[in-house]
């Protein structure tokens, strides 16, 4: 059985997610690939579990919102937090179950708000 999502009454396709969807990364740091995105310029390993994501359209201001997960099915929990942001750019931080900074196989940020 296929299921459809609607918002506002409206049939919520690829094209229409991504007139609602401002920015979104997946990567596999262990393996240093990008896996797949929208409007990101560049995904930036800065220390261990601390990453740099540039959007590729920066937001009108800070006040978008952005949440971010990150894990490895092999391994223990794993958590991951956003420590600053700006219209521009978000820092992720990753960290295992410790917690202490770790590097995962699997990480994810997702954004939305108004862009500039």
């Amino acid at each position: 059985m296929a299921y459809a999502a609607y918002v506002a009454g409206e049939k919520l396709t690829a094209a229409k997610l991504n007139e609602r969807l401002a920015s979104f990364a997946s990567w596999d740091d262990l393996a240093g690939a990008l896996n797949d995105s929208y409007n990101v310029t560049s995904v930036v390993r800065s220390s261990t579990g601390k990453f740099d994501v540039t959007w590729d359209t920066d937001f009108a201001n800070s006040g978008y919102c952005c949440v971010a997960t990150n894990g490895d099915p092999s391994a223990n929990p794993f958590y991951c937090n956003i420590r600053s942001f700006t219209p521009g750019s978000v820092q992720v931080y990753a960290s295992n179950s410790t917690p202490s900074a770790s590097n995962s196989r699997l990480v994810m940020v997702l954004a939305v708000g108004d862009q500039s």
